[in-house]
């Protein structure tokens, strides 16, 4: 037996560390190269099996520069990365394993969706469409992860196609994804029984009352919905979105004091992951609790080594006020193990204390990964309207805002009788709330669950298609001008990446924000106070939500009933105060081309 077979026989065996000792020896011996790449992957295999898992990137990255890639490689460089919480730096490597489209493509799908998808934030999810194709999954398994991956970017209609081929239809994997797409079609009372059915074939599982939750979430039936997340998180206490989701909602009911209750419960247990501690992190943040994040980082400090955890140590210092020491932990942090939204997050306080130079290079990195990323968008041309990085761009927002009227459907005598059914219907759509939801940027107000279009309704589908029309028509005439990037220079189909409705009460406002999932974002006024007028709940543009030296050449349109504006998502925009007044109901969507 030569010496190549002795090793791949040590690892069948499971002899992980006679299989490293016999490679390392080996690579120590093998003076011309010649097997170098397959021995470094030999021994990367044993260091992943002993959770050496630093060991193991160091020989796949070496196995690479020595011309050994191929989609395995990078699967494997994807799942060491993850397995030590460097989850941009397994996203790269992921996409990386996708872009090959060998005969590791499903392989990759799989982890993508079991252990990945769930990590990624939305302006990532966005990255993953050039890479995912359906011709390419083999097996039902991957057929359905990559089913779900779809789902994830709310392409319903893609996730079906993929499902309508596998083999194996009634397992319980596929029903739970078929659940999913009836939800974000819409038919959440049909997903509601669908899920019942697997329940009852199948018997309880955490993810069927994760579902469950969101389905009654959409619904806006928020104590049914938190009753489910409590039965997942009782089955499985480290599913970190059941977690999540039921904060968000005990704190629209007005229940602050008792949101954290389940975070609260991992903590006393020592049953945090990293997952929901930064989760639970990120609470505090949003609850102003500064000192508790920081403390929260001490009492963890050797239980969690993640040097993405610096993250949240700076936003701690820089929201209580240190923003020295806030600069300081920043400067510290490596920017390669944070997400692309931590990093102009951490961007825009670079900016507004003056430090041009790192939050450009923040930025560039960001836009090196994901070219099209909104967020770094606005946050450049904001250094560009200010001559601080080089060719600054004459930016008038006014010539890039597009004013429509939409039109009525021919069985309503008016646009106004339109609007008054439609505002029927929506106002239905809204739960109760005591608080608006914590991680949205509704101040004093209410904002539906599910994905507005998809819902089954004849006077959403007219306004759907109208917001449709008009945004085509933007983009048309958009071309025609110096665009602001050359993701408007995309061929292809108009794509609805999102829509909502917002009711925003007495004294409401939506802080200013950017759209990091669309390409263009649009929003219509349905209903409105009498009071409102350009001080009083208008909408604004050019503000961003930070204090910089910078002065911001803002823009502010009176919102009409019936109108509906159509403008980049990288625009800063926000809502003033609406005083005096309630019900200012509006239906936003964002757009992409695909």
């Amino acid at each position: 037996m030569n010496p190549l077979q002795t090793i791949f026989t040590l690892i069948n065996q499971k002899q992980y560390p006679e299989g490293k000792q016999a490679a390392t020896s080996l690579l120590k011996r093998n003076k011309d190269r010649r097997h170098q790449p397959i021995l470094l992957r030999l021994r990367a295999t044993c260091c992943f099996a002993l959770q050496e898992y630093k060991q193991a990137i160091d020989d796949l990255q070496q196995a690479c520069k020595l011309g050994m890639e191929d989609g395995e490689i990078y699967v494997n460089l994807a799942k060491a990365y993850f397995f030590i919480d460097e989850i941009p730096k397994a996203f790269n490597n992921i996409s990386k394993a996708l872009s090959y489209k060998d005969r590791f493509y499903s392989q990759a799908v799989i982890f993508l969706n079991k252990s990945l998808l769930n990590q990624l934030h939305e302006s990532e999810l966005s990255v993953l469409s050039g890479f995912l194709s359906a011709e390419l999954v083999i097996g039902d398994q991957a057929k359905n992860a990559l089913a779900n991956i779809f789902l994830t970017q709310e392409k319903v209609d893609e996730a079906m196609q993929v499902l309508s081929s596998v083999e194996s239809t009634g397992s319980a994997d596929i029903e739970m994804t078929l659940a999913v797409a009836q939800r974000l079609k819409g038919d959440s009372q049909k997903a509601v029984a669908r899920l019942l059915s697997v329940k009852d074939q199948f018997g309880s599982h955490h993810a069927i009352f994760h579902q469950l939750g969101n389905c009654y979430s959409d619904l806006g039936e928020l104590r049914t919905a938190c009753q489910y997340y409590e039965a997942a998180i009782a089955l499985n206490d480290q599913y970190r979105f059941s977690h999540f989701n039921l904060a968000e909602l005990l704190y629209q009911q007005g229940l602050a004091d008792s949101m954290l209750t389940s975070y609260d419960l991992l903590d006393t247990k020592n049953r945090f992951n990293i997952y929901t501690f930064k989760d639970y992190l990120q609470f505090l943040l949003r609850l102003n609790a500064y000192d508790k994040v920081l403390n929260a980082l001490e009492q963890y400090k050797v239980q969690f080594k993640s040097r993405s955890l610096l993250y949240y140590r700076a936003e701690a210092e820089r929201l209580n006020g240190n923003e020295q020491k806030a600069l300081q932990t920043i400067k510290a942090i490596e920017p390669e193990l944070l997400t692309h939204d931590e990093l102009c997050q951490l961007a825009q306080h670079l900016i507004s204390t003056k430090e041009y130079v790192l939050a450009q290079a923040f930025l560039e990195r960001v836009l090196s990964l994901d070219k099209f990323n909104q967020w770094a968008f606005s946050l450049y041309f904001l250094l560009s309207k200010n001559s601080v990085v080089p060719a600054p761009q004459a930016l008038r927002y006014e010539d890039y805002i597009f004013e429509y009227q939409i039109k009525a459907p021919e069985s309503y005598d008016s646009t106004e009788d339109y609007l008054i059914a439609l505002s029927t219907r929506l106002n239905r759509m809204h739960s109760v709330s005591k608080n608006s939801p914590l991680n949205l940027t509704i101040q004093g107000g209410t904002q539906t669950q599910a994905n507005l279009f998809a819902v089954k309704d004849p006077l959403i589908t007219h306004l759907s298609s109208e917001f449709h029309r008009c945004v085509s028509q933007t983009l048309t005439e958009m071309t025609k001008q110096k665009v602001l990037h050359e993701g408007f220079y995309q061929q292809g189909q108009t794509y609805c990446s999102g829509s909502w409705s917002i009711n925003t009460k007495e004294e409401g406002n939506h802080s200013n924000h950017i759209h990091p999932m669309g390409l263009v974002s649009s929003v219509c006024y349905i209903s409105l106070p009498e009071c409102i007028s350009e001080d009083n709940g208008a909408i604004q543009f050019g503000v961003p939500p930070f204090l910089t030296s910078f002065v911001p050449q803002s823009l502010t349109y009176r919102p009409r009933t019936g109108v509906l504006l159509v403008f980049p998502s990288c625009f800063w925009h926000g809502t003033l105060p609406l005083k005096g007044g309630d019900n200012r109901l509006t239906v936003a969507a964002d757009f992409v081309v695909k």
